[in-house]
């Protein structure tokens, strides 16, 4: 046809050449053609599918597949014709779906169930996006964050909502455990005294509860409770401290009970050491009375006044320890014999 007659001419003129580059210029621009054509044909299939994920409500998105859908349209993307990649369409779709790729994993952190309110403001705070997490609520919505430029600051708020969640279940636990825990009551026989302690069980979980406190303490992400962790560190604290001044305190009590109460020696010797035991013995009965009352050992440990009471009484006792320690020094002096023989029989 045409390009026949063509030929003759450029034969006849002596144009072969010029023929030559023409014929493959044409050719040229018919691939080029074809590639165009691919490539739109492509461009509006994966913006159709693309499109209709965005529209797809944030609460029946599914991550996985569409990671693996959009991650075989890149694949074909790459696969069209190398001329292809000439065009801005190419860059632009290969773009879309690049940060759509880089997007999605952090939509699907953010479906954590532990992101909570105050979450989605501080992703507000980073992006500058205000979001209504609203029943009507799409991929599109989410995507406005621009996920693919904050993906750092995703995976920390995420990670943030992971701890806090993990440092409010430990809080929730602490409450339950310390709301039944009690002191557990032993009578005295020699005095008929009731002594209270923890059992080795509460102790060992008081130790554990403590280091935990101690840890959501030094956490950075500590900021939203605080004021609750710092409350139970004050309680589990106080349960120590009056625990290990209790103990001590019963100790030096049931060693000197005996020598200031049966012994009127002593009681007339040591007058003022002697009337005050006989104040300590008297405070620490009503501390024992009340703390054998049912209840839990926290809200006994908190009680106004108990921790300086007992260590008040508790260094009142080593005092008349140490008077009697000396008054027996004395006598023994006297008698040296008496170093052989101890102090409950001495007396």
């Amino acid at each position: 046809g045409r390009r026949a007659a063509m030929a003759e001419l450029a034969v006849v003129f002596e144009l072969s050449d010029a023929m030559l580059q023409a014929d493959a210029t044409v050719h040229n621009c018919r691939q080029d053609l074809a590639a165009v054509r691919a490539l739109w044909a492509f461009s509006s299939h994966s913006g159709q599918t693309i499109e209709s994920w965005r529209e797809t409500l944030w609460s029946q998105v599914d991550i996985g597949r569409i990671e693996s859908e959009a991650k075989l349209f890149l694949k074909s993307l790459r696969a069209l014709d190398a001329r292809a990649r000439d065009f801005a369409v190419y860059a632009d779709v290969e773009r879309g779906i690049k940060e759509l790729l880089v997007a999605l994993p952090c939509a699907g952190d953010l479906r954590s169930p532990s992101m909570k309110e105050r979450h989605w403001a501080q992703l507000a705070q980073i992006t500058g996006v205000k979001l209504e997490l609203t029943g009507s609520f799409k991929l599109a919505d989410l995507l406005k964050l621009n996920l693919h430029l904050c993906i750092e600051d995703v995976g920390e708020v995420v990670e943030r909502a992971d701890k806090e969640e993990k440092m409010e279940h430990g809080l929730r636990k602490l409450a339950a455990v310390w709301e039944v825990v009690d002191f557990e009551a032993e009578a005295h026989d020699p005095t008929g005294v009731s002594f209270v302690r923890l059992s080795e069980e509460n102790l060992e979980c008081l130790d554990e509860n403590q280091l935990l406190v101690r840890t959501m303490l030094a956490s950075k992400y500590l900021d939203t409770f605080e004021a609750e962790v710092a409350e139970w560190h004050r309680k589990l604290t106080d349960v120590a401290e009056v625990h290990a001044l209790l103990l001590g305190m019963l100790r030096r009590w049931a060693s000197l009970h005996s020598l200031f109460v049966a012994s009127a020696d002593v009681q007339v010797e040591l007058p003022h050491d002697a009337a005050q035991f006989a104040e300590i013995d008297a405070e620490l009965r009503k501390h024992l009375e009340h703390l054998c009352k049912p209840g839990n050992v926290v809200s006994k440990c908190a009680t106004e006044g108990l921790r300086p009471a007992l260590a008040s009484g508790s260094f009142g006792l080593e005092r008349c320890e140490k008077s009697l320690a000396d008054y027996m020094e004395a006598k023994r002096r006297v008698f040296p014999r008496f170093y052989f023989v101890s102090t409950e029989t001495l007396l």
